[in-house]
């Protein structure tokens, strides 16, 4: 993040401290390390993703998405 900032910077002539930006990029980091090591059902379903993102898992092979307006729409009695 720091490096795109001081290259849209440097097109444009002006210099900026990004060493707070990447202080505070590293602790949202951490924060999301801890988020993860806490919930492991979190964490699966970013493994997924990742798997999926990767190609390792094709879409074929994980549960199918639940239609939301089966949710929302009134159930007849």
């Amino acid at each position: 993040v720091g490096r795109v900032v001081n290259l849209i910077a440097s097109f444009f002539d002006f210099s900026i401290d990004t060493l707070e930006l990447e202080s505070s990029l590293k602790e949202f980091e951490h924060q999301i390390e801890e988020i993860l090591e806490n919930n492991s059902e979190l964490k699966e379903h970013i493994e997924e993703i990742k798997k999926i993102r990767s190609g390792e898992l094709r879409k074929k092979d994980t549960p199918k998405v639940i239609n939301i307006k089966d949710f929302i729409r009134p159930k007849d009695s």
